[in-house]
């Protein structure tokens, strides 16, 4: 299998690290994650090293280090400018679908087909907590501005809250009509991830303990 390929493009929206844009596979393993930005100049790097496809992104908040998700059931950390590998994150038994890094800039989640969310110690490269608890492979992830809670989303049909500090479930909303593509923390600088609930969609987001 040819390694994978990406590149990223670095602007403004990459010191935020929370956002990217997925666009269609153009030939073998190959993913262009594009990034919006406000600056009036970009600068790009080109990644190569997975041995499958590349299904996620993520920049960190002074947008020197990239994460990426792959099919080749790992997570690998890259410098920016001078675009080698930095580490290997070989945690799950399934493809990897989403990676964020925390604000502390020293750790990073991870979360994929093995149904786990997986918090890392990017210094050491080691596992620090695996957290279980969804049935079905998980598709996206979103972390809140405390860099405490998280928010993963799940074909099992529920996104799910996550207190990294307390290593523990913290809500569960779950939708009985469909697969659920992504949770609903949009960006890291917006508040509570817990406030949207129930009660601000009545009978689609049952809420159980």
């Amino acid at each position: 299998m040819k390694h994978g390929r990406i590149t990223v493009l670095r602007g403004a929206a990459a010191v935020s690290g929370r956002r990217t844009k997925r666009l269609p596979m153009r030939g073998p393993n190959l993913i262009v994650a594009l990034i919006a930005s406000i600056w009036a100049t970009t600068t790009a790097a080109d990644f190569v090293g997975h041995g499958g496809m590349v299904r996620g992104v993520a920049i960190s908040d002074d947008g020197s280090r990239v994460l990426t998700a792959s099919f080749d059931y790992t997570a690998r950390l890259w410098d920016f400018g001078s675009q080698t590998e930095l580490g290997t994150l070989d945690g799950h038994v399934g493809p990897v679908n989403a990676v964020a890094f925390l604000p502390d800039g020293r750790h990073a989640l991870s979360a994929g087909d093995d149904n786990t969310l997986i918090v890392w110690d990017l210094e050491r490269g080691s596992v620090v907590h695996r957290f279980r608890g969804h049935t079905a492979k998980i598709a996206d992830l979103a972390v809140a501005a405390d860099g405490d809670r998280v928010a993963t989303a799940s074909w099992d049909g529920s996104v799910r809250l996550w207190s990294l500090s307390d290593r523990a479930e913290t809500r569960r909303l779950v939708h009985h009509a469909a697969v659920i593509p992504s949770p609903s923390i949009p960006a890291a600088k917006r508040s509570s991830p817990a406030t949207r609930t129930a009660s601000s969609a009545p009978g689609r987001w049952p809420t159980e303990s």
